[in-house]
């Protein structure tokens, strides 16, 4: 039990120092949208340690042994009889207290581990919102008008607010056999194709499934996003990290299942 208990152990932590490297390097490809707004870029989050997963056998200490009193409202045969009916019932409650345990130890590892991404996300999401609340800058107004610009047409199809989109980031990307311009707002994802038809192709962030990069060996990485449709979307970041971006979206995928 205590090894099953360690082992669990063992396989949080890998998950947890996986999700606090993309974490990590969504708050880090966010950053250089700070510098380029020019809004100052709030503390790095700083948590103790990757799961806190101070687990000891003590989880198992003070099993409650049988008493001889429990058995005395039973009758028995023979002292062989009553002998077993002891082994069997002390087996029966430690295997009860041990399966207590480990619940107990499961709980608190699990527990600790959720807190901890809540507050990566709470984290994500705080850059988020400083960089949407950057429309408002003077300096942020020609990027807004020209993105405006570039979606009005699908933003009026679609029924969305025109006023609440902002890139809180965006990139150049190759889509389709096309240069284009990757963009994220706080709730959705554009990719802009750069020819005269100027197609859009809008992706609501909370209709993503999961986000991956598909290593290529004879061209750049590929950054697939993958709907719940099964719909799939594909595009090549030119100078930014594919790794980067794979991570701010699967991100901003994490922060809004959390909303």
């Amino acid at each position: 039990l205590t090894k099953g208990i360690k082992d669990f152990s063992l396989e949080m932590e890998r998950f947890m120092k996986d999700e606090e490297k993309m974490y990590w390097s969504a708050g880090s490809t966010l950053k250089s949208m700070f510098d380029i707004y020019g809004i100052s870029f709030p503390e790095p989050l700083i948590l103790p340690g990757s799961p806190a997963i101070d687990f000891s056998a003590q989880e198992f200490h003070g099993l409650n042994n049988l008493s001889s009193k429990d058995l005395e409202e039973y009758k028995f045969k023979n002292e062989g009889d009553r002998v077993m009916a002891c082994v069997i019932l002390t087996w029966l409650r430690i295997v009860d207290q041990c399966d207590s345990a480990m619940n107990r130890a499961v709980d608190r590892i699990t527990k600790k581990a959720i807190d901890q991404l809540e507050e990566h996300k709470m984290y994500i999401n705080e850059l988020m919102n400083d960089l949407q609340n950057g429309k408002r800058l003077k300096s942020t107004q020609r990027l807004r008008k020209k993105f405006q610009c570039l979606i009005s047409n699908l933003a009026s199809s679609a029924d969305i607010d025109l006023d609440k989109e902002f890139p809180i980031f965006y990139c150049s990307c190759f889509v389709n056999g096309w240069f284009g311009t990757f963009y994220m707002t706080y709730n959705r994802i554009y990719i802009v194709e750069a020819r005269l038809s100027g197609k859009v192709i809008m992706i609501s962030i909370a209709d993503i499934s999961r986000v991956e990069r598909v290593n290529l060996c004879l061209s750049k990485d590929k950054i697939r996003m993958i709907l719940r449709s099964g719909v799939a979307y594909c595009f090549s970041t030119i100078f930014h990290s594919s790794v980067g971006v794979r991570d701010l979206i699967n991100a901003a995928v994490e922060v809004q299942r959390g909303i």
